[in-house]
């Protein structure tokens, strides 16, 4: 299974955002991939390529912002993630 950290003293944080990000494109992820042979090329190539963009945000906010920006941006957009049973 790939796994990956970040390495910085928010990784916590990190790995939460991440999940945060993902949420709103209504995949289940933190810092472990699981797939599976029923993921289509399709799915994996989607999941790879918003997975790449969070990691230009975090990038972005640990060279730039000192890993600030994104704290914010998270706990703002808290009510932004709704979860709803499925039964």
């Amino acid at each position: 299974m790939p796994k990956f950290e970040i390495n910085h003293k928010k990784n916590e944080f990190y790995k939460q955002y991440i999940a945060s990000e993902m949420l709103k494109k209504k995949i289940l992820a933190k810092n472990v991939i699981y797939l599976s042979i029923s993921h289509s090329n399709e799915q994996i190539n989607i999941y790879m390529k918003i997975l790449k963009n969070i990691f230009a945000k975090i990038g972005k906010d640990i060279s730039k912002n000192k890993g600030n920006k994104l704290s914010k941006d998270l706990f703002l957009n808290k009510k932004d993630i709704s979860m709803k049973r499925l039964n």
